[in-house]
Parts: C-alpha cells; structure tokens; sequence
C-alpha cells in the first residue's frame, strides 16, 4: 500500500503553531479536547459527510449539542473526488443519519447549501468548517455562519494545507492558529494571550 505522500495531489499537514497539545491527535480528537477544555454547549460542523468527526465529538463531549450541515450531493467543483458519486453521498447521509439517530436531542442534521441552511436564532460556542474547499465556498461559509456565533465564539475548520482554504482563512481570519491534523482555529474577538489561557 502506497504511503499517504506517495498518493496523487498529496498535501502534508500544515505545521503546528501551538505547543501544549499532541501533534498525533486526528481533527475530531483535538476538536473534542478544545470543545471541553472550553465547556461548549452547542456548535455546528459543515460538511459532515459519513458523520466521523460528529460522532467522535457527540461521544466525547457529553454536553455537546451539535448541528450537522451537508448537501450530501454531488458537488461539481475540481476538488470533489471524482469517486464520490450520488450513491456515494447517500451512503454518507446515512452513516450521518446513524449519527443523529444514536444521539436524539443532542444532534440535528440540516441537508442543504450550508449558507442557506443557517438557523436565525442560533447561539453556537463554534462552527467547524470542513466543506466544500475551494476559496469562494470557505468564504461563503465564515460569512454565512459568523452571524450565528455568540459573543465569545470561535471559527475552526481542516485543511489549512490546501492553498484553496488558506487563501480563504488568511483573509477572513488573520491570526488564525494551527493545531493537529492541519486545524486552523481562533476566537472572533481574541484577546492578547488568548491561546496560553486555553492550554
């Protein structure tokens, strides 16, 4: 089996900013740590797809309620894998519906574009973006969710490592830290040392 860097338009990760956590945890472990460090209540994830990340945060965060946005349909930009068919993503819907369905209350899917599906009276601790990842869609996503962050909220999202993403991020949140797992991740209105009050 080919090593991940032997693979074709292999990205490495993104090199850490942050020191205090370990540089082997995946996206949904390091997200599961902030999200009790920080005793989040309630946050959103674009692009849920088989439901991995949403289900590791439900299990780990007791008191995590989550919001789980996809179109879980065929998305015709150059970045989505060519393998991922229309059966493809009803597979995916239904590992996610699996998801919901394990954790009634806690966790609410919304099938449809994520900057048309924001609910209007949302108060959420942080969104994950980790959706469609070209530039335009990243910034769609910040912009579309930002409104459904409370005060004190924070912005995260994968793959800092793709140019796509970083264009988006650099632009709309300077000063955006790296974790593991190439997470970039800031609170909207970081205050001087915010990330040694966290670790």
């Amino acid at each position: 089996m080919a090593r991940a860097e032997q693979m074709p338009g292999y990205l490495p990760p993104a090199k850490m900013t942050i020191s205090g956590v370990s540089a082997d945890w995946t996206r949904g472990e390091f997200l599961a740590w902030l999200a009790n460090r920080m005793e989040w209540r309630h946050g959103a994830e674009i692009g849920v797809s088989f439901g991995v990340t949403l289900r590791l945060l439900l299990k780990r965060c007791r008191g995590l309620h989550m919001l789980g946005v996809d179109t879980w349909t065929p998305n015709d930009t150059p970045l989505e894998p060519a393998d991922w068919t229309a059966a493809h993503h009803e597979r995916a819907y239904a590992s996610a519906l699996a998801v919901e369905a394990d954790y009634p209350g806690r966790c609410v899917l919304l099938r449809g574009p994520s900057v048309a599906v924001v609910p209007p009276d949302a108060a959420l601790d942080f969104v994950w973006i980790d959706g469609d990842h070209t530039t335009e869609a990243v910034l769609a996503d910040v912009a579309a969710w930002l409104p459904a962050l409370k005060p004190g909220g924070w912005l995260l999202g994968h793959d800092i490592n793709w140019p796509t993403v970083k264009a988006a991020v650099d632009q709309v949140v300077p000063g955006y830290m790296i974790g593991p797992d190439s997470v970039w991740f800031r609170p909207v209105h970081p205050v001087p040392g915010w990330w040694a009050a966290v670790a």
